[in-house]
């Protein structure tokens, strides 16, 4: 805006807080910090504000070469009184004649005073203003200490507020204005009394001129900046003359020349390279021995850190050390952490813990006692840091240009917990992945995904710096968004190499011959004609391996799966015994057989650790030819198995007896989940040819439909059993997606209900969990691999208990039990308002909640192995092996349990193998749930886009000084909405902490009363602002609803509507978007 900024390498962007992104944001932020401490959120909230509805009000000044923010102005526009008076009429929007500025702050690096760089601000706003608003004919300002500086610049006494009586104008964050420039040196004596020089005189020294300019002697600093008012002497623009003969005009322009060859000659000599020496970011981290020095005087702590998804610029880390999560507030005291890293913190005297005003939704303070606040001091664990991160990149200069000159562009990752990267364009790697016309035609990429790699980050860098690694499409298409989904996750999506399927070559060979023998006439070998279940593989088990093993072919075995599986890898038997007990036999896939420990096969299952659920497809954990044939217990073929049998009590559900141990079965029918509610229901099964499973073996319908109602009776049982033992049951509601033939794009959608039959299965495969970690336990001690739970995250849920009190409702969570207890109780009501506020509860209980690990027994005490939410003292997996390589491994346990003595049981002797599996596997886990979720939303923003949802019923869930949060029950998603994007009066918005209760005053006049479980309808489209996978609720104009996007825009969700004022019709208010 400013060639003389462009000189100094420093160019003017103005800061339009709502569209601002969030980096700039926090740079104002903590720069605005740096002089007037604030809340950083209430800072952040009051910078969206800038430009949201008037004239862009703030402007800041970055360095062109660090692309650090080194200067902040801003400004309100004020329109005169009528003619006659005079003084400020108030705050008002800029009107076309007449109108002047007030200049609220100044502010410039500390780093960068005495060097010009206040002028250079100052110049740069008042041309910009000019450029922007030509009617702009007087500038008003309050200082207290730095009217020296604005008199080199021009501004002169005016005695407007001393005739009149005027009030001093303040602004509405309560910071008055300042600046400070060492090239001044003023030491204004507000007494005016000392000895010293006062501030007339050196105001006249740095002019060169006797008569300089006078100040208010009530209110030193008050000035104004005109063409037709004043002295004479300041009629000048920004040290540019708008009179003739200004002494003071000519002087400064003197000495800024002067200024400018003396900051030149400094650069050029600095160090001997011509350039300057960059100033530290970020401390530097400490030694092991200094840390381990501060962990023993405790002047350290370490803790696991974390990043406020909501707002990156938070971090927590959790400390044995606190009861509560350690803060960090910004990104100068996380200090190049990442998201997962395990650090050393500081944590800073109690006088100087964080304080939160008001508790914000989602917030880890409840309000009430100040936070541990602290900063990151080194970095002891990275292991857990993303290999691969996946985003967009942008302009690394502010004001978003992009020439053939840069060298660097930033790179903002699609999940917002990583921080963003500089990547340089000019390397050899970056040529060969970078289109040609990459910088020449940047805006057409910038909606492209591109992989790139963490490389570093010194202590001199804001940002750390990256390399790109491959291009990987355009946002908008499943397939693209797929693939950055699966690298995001480090999720493996690659063919099975020959190595590892060459093990299973022998076992090719015999399936053919037996196809062939079966199919003597070349009819399918896998049809019921030829006596297998459609798909069913026969694979002819040796008779030595059949010798080894308890034989349940004829027994009636019956798999039940959702309808689509093809993975089955367990199967039920029902025997009954007499009037009294039955015999369920639990029979799952034996992988092991196949999966020899130490073989490349092995060594490949454990390094995917799991098989990975997409909408449309599912990356295995094995090959094909073990999950879907030869370990998949299909109907009418015999298959390996690994049994649990219990002898149960019919009438009490109580276990008996068990048995353990090597097996094979003969399934005689795969149904679905349909199929066997049904049966429960009282239906009959449907026969083939309407949908209803194939019968082998010679069974019934009948004798099927009676096994069902027994394993029915007993799931009861034992489901009442755990429950009356202290279980908890929290289900969050999951979506399930119809595609088209092609498996291509959704055409319609639902949320999957869990029922009878899945709870059925889900007790089964719970006993036989349960009892098969008591007994490896019991036989290996310090090398089982079980799997914990640990209780909810105490702060945590009292935010919630406190929430939900504030609300009217009473949640006992003094034990897994009681909470489940408080949960049935609001889950009684038949009403609509019980129905809401049961689906909020189950919502919000689920953030206190800790994600169950996996883990060794010798790395715990036996009183931490217990299974919060199933009330279990033991727990594992041995249920799907085919899908998750922890069951393979307590396969192996539990056959070297029994005595077996053969190759692949050395984990049962090695700790330290144990528990790597365990970690591999969490990690593993974590990070296919992550897949599965973020491809369920893409799935939907892609249905959105062609069908936005118009009019759906959303709850409040979460209320706060600042934002709110709604739940949407129907699509199992929830956002947070900041009040700064909404069309209300800021100033007239009421909070009431006690009730929870937050008062909206729109600009039409209405009122909305946000509180806890209060429905809001709202229209939901694709918000195509945000990155992918991050969907949003937000408000957007209600005048004009959001148009369709277009497909290749970015999917995310967004409500078009703003909260509706009664619980059926929203309020025609307009209202702006939320970006």
């Amino acid at each position: 805006m400013d060639e003389g900024l462009g000189a100094a390498g420093l160019r003017l962007e103005v800061l339009e807080g709502s569209l601002a992104c969030d980096d700039v944001l926090e740079a104002v932020a903590l720069l605005l910090n740096s002089f007037w401490r604030r809340s950083l959120t209430a800072r952040l909230a009051s910078l969206r504000k800038s430009g949201r509805d008037l004239a862009p009000t703030s402007f800041v000044l970055v360095d062109d070469r660090s692309e650090m923010i080194v200067g902040h102005a801003r400004v309100w526009w004020a329109a005169r009184k009528p003619a006659g008076a005079s003084g400020l009429a108030g705050l008002a929007s800029l009107v076309a004649d007449g109108s002047e500025v007030y200049v609220e702050s100044v502010i410039i690096a500390p780093s960068l005073r005495g060097l010009g760089v206040g002028k250079a601000l100052m110049a740069g706003v008042e041309q910009a203003v000019a450029e922007m608003f030509p009617s702009v004919t007087t500038w008003w300002l309050n200082t207290k200490d730095q009217a020296l500086f604005y008199a080199s610049i021009g501004f002169v006494e005016t005695f407007d507020s001393v005739e009149h009586g005027s009030s001093v104008v303040v602004a509405a964050d309560g910071e008055t204005a300042a600046i400070h420039e060492a090239e001044a040196e003023a030491e204004h004596e507000p007494s005016r009394s000392s000895g010293k020089k006062n501030w007339r005189q050196k105001a006249a020294e740095l002019c060169g001129d006797d008569d300089a300019p006078v100040f208010a002697a009530t209110e030193p600093g008050r000035g104004r900046k005109g063409k037709g008012k004043g002295n004479g002497k300041g009629d000048a623009s920004l040290g540019k003359s708008k009179g003739e003969g200004s002494a003071v005009a000519e002087s400064v322009q003197a000495k800024a020349r002067a200024e400018a060859e003396r900051n030149k000659g400094r650069r050029a000599n600095n160090n001997g390279s011509g350039r300057k020496r960059r100033k530290k970011v970020y401390k530097t981290h400490l030694s092991p021995a200094e840390v381990d020095a501060g962990l023993a005087d405790g002047s350290l702590t370490i803790g696991e850190f974390r990043v406020n998804a909501h707002n990156p610029t938070e971090g927590y880390a959790t400390s044995k050390d606190y009861d509560q999560d350690v803060f960090v507030d910004g990104m100068t005291p996380r200090n190049r952490a990442f998201h997962g890293d395990t650090v050393a913190l500081r944590v800073k005297p109690e006088s100087q813990w964080k304080s939160f005003a008001a508790a914000e939704p989602g917030s880890r303070n409840d309000g009430r006692e100040p936070q541990p606040t602290g900063s990151v001091v080194a970095i002891l664990d990275d292991s857990r840091r993303p290999a691969t991160l996946i985003g967009m990149f942008k302009p690394s200069r502010r004001d978003g240009r992009v020439t053939p000159d840069d060298r660097a562009v930033l790179f903002q990752p699609l999940d917002k917990k990583q921080p963003r990267l500089l990547v340089p364009i000019a390397s050899k790697q970056a040529r060969k992945v970078l289109p040609n016309d990459f910088l020449e035609n940047f805006d057409e990429y910038t909606g492209t995904m591109f992989q790139v790699n963490f490389d570093s980050w010194s202590e001199d860098s804001r940002y750390g710096y990256g390399r790109v690694v491959a291009k990987l499409g355009k946002l908008g298409s499943v397939a693209n968004e797929e693939r950055a989904i699966l690298l995001a996750n480090s999720v493996k999506d690659e063919p099975f190499t020959g190595r590892v399927l060459r093990e299973l070559d022998a076992f090719a060979a015999e399936v053919e011959a037996a196809a062939a023998s079966d199919a003597p006439d070349g009819s399918s070998a896998s049809s019921p004609a030829a006596g297998l279940g459609a798909g069913s593989t026969r694979w002819p088990i040796p008779a030595e391996e059949l010798a080894k093993r308890r034989d349940f072919r004829g027994h009636r075995v019956v798999s039940i799966d959702p309808l689509t599986a093809r993975d089955l890898d367990d199967a039920l038997s029902v025997e009954v015994i007499d009037d009294e007990h039955v015999e369920i036999g639990v029979h799952i896939a034996d992988v092991t057989y196949f999966v020899r420990e130490g073989t490349p096969l092995d060594d490949e299952a454990a390094e995917r650790s799991t098989s990975v659920y997409l909408v449309s497809r599912v990356i295995p954990m094995l090959p094909r030819m073990l999950c879907e044939q030869l370990c998949s217990l299909q109907p009418g073929v015999e298959r390996l198995t690994f049994s649990a049998v219990f002898k149960m009590n019919l009438k009490t559900g109580a276990v008996v007896d068990r048995w353990f141990g090597r097996s094979v079965i003969k399934s005689c029918a795969q149904m679905a989940y349909e199929h066997a509610q049904m049966l429960i229901d009282g239906d009959e099964l449907p026969v083939p040819e309407d949908g209803g499973p194939v019968l082998f073996n010679g069974v019934s319908a009948a004798d099927v439909a009676a096994d069902v109602l027994v394993l029915r009776d007993l799931s009861r049982k034992l489901r009442a059993r755990r429950f009356a033992s202290g279980a908890l049951s929290l289900h969050n509601p999951k979506l399930a997606f119809k595609l088209n033939e092609d498996m291509t794009e959704p055409i319609g959608w639902h949320i999957y209900e869990i029922r009878e039959s899945n709870k059925l299965i889900e007790e089964f495969m719970l006993l036989a969990n349960r009892e098969v970690a008591k007994f490896i336990h019991s036989a290996f001690p310090e090398t089982a691999l079980l799997r914990l739970h640990p209780p909810p995250q105490e702060r945590k849920m009292t935010e919630v208990i406190d929430t939900l009190a504030a609300a009217g409702y009473t949640i006992d969570a003094s034990s897994s039990g009681s909470l489940h207890a408080s949960l049935q109780r609001i889950g009684e009501g038949t009403t609509q308002r019980d129905r809401d506020v049961y689906a909020v509860v189950m919502d919000l209980l689920a953030s206190p909640m800790q994600s169950a690990q996996y883990f060794c027994t010798a790395d715990h005490d036996e009183n931490e192995f217990r299974h919060y939410a199933l009330a279990f003292d033991h727990y594992t997996h041995f249920t799907s092996p085919i899908r998750r390589y922890p069951d393979c491994v307590v396969h192996r346990l539990l056959a070297a349990a029994l005595g077996e003595n053969q190759p692949g049981l050395a984990p049962a002797r090695d700790a330290k193998a144990v528990t790597a599996i365990a970690d591999h596997a969490n990690e593993k886990k974590y990070n296919a749930k992550q897949a599965s979720t973020a491809s369920g939303l893409s799935y939907l923003c892609v249905f959105l886009a062609n069908q936005p949802i118009r009019n759906m019923r959303t709850l409040v869930s979460g209320v706060g000084s600042s934002s709110f949060t709604l739940l949407a029950p129907g699509l199992s998603h929830d956002d947070r909405v900041y009040i700064a994007d909404l069309a209300i009066h800021p100033d007239a918005t009421t909070y009431d902490e006690d009730e929870k209760v937050l008062t909206l005053h729109w600009r039409d006049g209405g009122v909305s009363r946000i509180a806890m479980f209060e429905p809001v309808m709202v229209d939901v489209v694709v918000n195509t602002r945000r990155m992918p996978h991050v969907p949003a609720l937000s408000r957007a104009r209600r005048s004009t609803l959001a148009p369709l996007p277009p497909r290749s825009l970015p999917p995310s969700l967004t409500i078009s509507t703003p909260p509706s004022r009664t619980t059926t019709l929203p309020p025609p208010t307009p209202a702006l978007t939320r970006l």
